[in-house]
């Protein structure tokens, strides 16, 4: 079943449709799959402009920025967390095909996610990967994550060579527990909107009569 579920993720292609205000970023439709996506913790991803990142990449200590998918063929359902990762003169680092995140929560357990997709956006200098969650699991996190792990290729600028490293990141109040819960809920909604527009324009379908005003 989780197999079936990350298919749903690839197969996904860029078809864009209305997404509405608030902390829906977009949705998307495709070979049957529909995707909602969140904004990030950062606002909406469409907005980060050079300047910005430039910023971000100079701080120290800078929290993930990341945001909450929901895939669905309008049977199964599938959540991925997207995590994104910018790359500079000074930081230059990717996410590894099949990389990890660990996500430590509040009653000190820890959630394990296997990124099943890395993208790299040219024009913005990041790369981004998606990690598949469970909802038992992500309902999990509502309770609060105090940490953060992520596997990432980093390069060595005395000989260039590249090595696995990891960039840790430490909550001292809840933060991405709420934001997950928040984001969750809102495609959730947005979900229920979209199946009862599917299941009518279904329903009016399957009910035409070629003899109807003949």
């Amino acid at each position: 079943m989780k197999a079936i579920n990350t298919l749903l993720i690839l197969l996904l292609a860029v078809v864009s449709l209305k997404a509405n205000a608030g902390d829906i970023d977009y949705i998307k439709s495709a070979n049957g799959i529909i995707l909602i996506g969140s904004k990030s913790n950062m606002g909406s991803m469409s907005n980060i402009n050079a300047s910005y990142i430039a910023g971000y990449t100079s701080v120290r200590d800078t929290p993930p920025i990341y945001s909450l998918e929901l895939y669905s063929d309008g049977e199964k359902i599938q959540y991925a967390i997207r995590v994104y990762l910018w790359s500079s003169p000074k930081k230059s680092h990717i996410f590894p095909s099949h990389s990890k995140m660990l996500l430590k929560l509040a009653d000190n357990s820890v959630i394990e996610l296997t990124s099943v997709l890395n993208d790299f956006n040219i024009e913005k200098s990041f790369t981004s990967a998606y990690f598949p969650i469970s909802e038992s699991d992500l309902q999990r996190t509502f309770s609060g994550i105090t940490k953060t792990r992520m596997e990432i290729l980093s390069i060595n600028k005395d000989d260039n060579s590249i090595f696995t490293d990891y960039q840790d990141y430490e909550y001292k109040k809840d933060k991405m527990g709420k934001q997950l819960e928040k984001w969750h809920n809102a495609i959730s909604e947005e979900y229920r909107k979209k199946e009862a527009e599917r299941l009518k324009q279904k329903q009016n379908t399957e009910l035409r009569d070629i003899n109807e005003n003949f």
